[in-house]
């Protein structure tokens, strides 16, 4: 994995236990559903649909819509929630695409490794999952 990549995941890592305002509750739902839509995505393109994927993003899109209204109060702006999404997207994206298409593949199961276990930490913030 190359140094830019490992510093976009870190970036737009937004980790369950910090979720504390909410304004990091809503970055962090806003984290999720742009890692949902890369798997959902990633999903049409090799041919497999994934309906699981579809049914979590719009659970989360319905938690941000929840906490959206305190978490503007909070001071967190539109450009700046959508570009949680987009990062969070082209973050997983990436590392979906390196999982499935790596040239090697102690790189390939890093990067599926990494994939899987931001969508735990999604997971994680729903109850029963």
């Amino acid at each position: 994995m190359t140094g830019c990549a490992v510093a976009m995941y870190m970036v737009t890592s937004i980790s369950p236990v910090h979720a504390e305002t909410p304004r990091d509750q809503a970055q962090a739902f806003a984290n999720c559903i742009g890692r949902y839509t890369a798997l959902r995505d990633h999903g049409w393109l090799i041919g497999q649909n994934n309906p699981v994927a579809e049914t979590r993003r719009a659970l989360f899109e319905d938690l941000l819509e929840a906490v959206l209204e305190d978490a503007r109060r909070d001071g967190l702006s539109g450009p700046e929630l959508l570009n949680t999404r987009i990062s969070a997207k082209l973050a997983q994206s990436r590392l979906l695409h390196m999982a499935q298409m790596g040239p090697e593949s102690a790189h390939a199961a890093r990067a599926q490794a990494m994939a899987y276990r931001e969508m735990r930490a999604c997971d994680a913030m729903v109850l029963g999952s």
